[in-house]
């Protein structure tokens, strides 16, 4: 199932509120914990966030960017509330911050 998002200017981001997104999030983190490389989390981010990865990373990561970049690991819900929350950089930075603490 597929949500939409809208987020209100000055919104803050609390995890309660994305039950859906704290799912996804859990599944890549728990598939990619066996995974120690440099720079997983901004693999992560960037992908979920704006489809893209930097092609040092992509060299240097191939196991993190081919779990990311495959579909194997659903982050639908996190693009959409990515996509969502674009205008509102408190938000979104306390969303990446989120993200970066679960995949630590």
């Amino acid at each position: 199932m597929f949500k939409t998002y809208t987020i209100n200017d000055s919104e803050n981001f609390d995890i309660n509120l994305y039950p859906e997104i704290e799912s996804e999030i859990f599944i890549i983190s728990y598939h990619l914990r066996n995974l120690h490389t440099a720079n997983k989390t901004e693999i992560v981010i960037s992908y979920l966030k704006d489809h893209c990865v930097k092609t040092v990373w992509i060299q240097d990561n191939a196991d993190v960017v081919n779990m990311i970049t495959s579909g194997f690991l659903s982050g639908n819900q996190t693009e959409a509330l990515f996509n969502a929350c674009r205008h509102d950089p408190g938000f979104l930075a306390d969303f990446e911050h989120y993200i970066a603490s679960r995949l630590m």
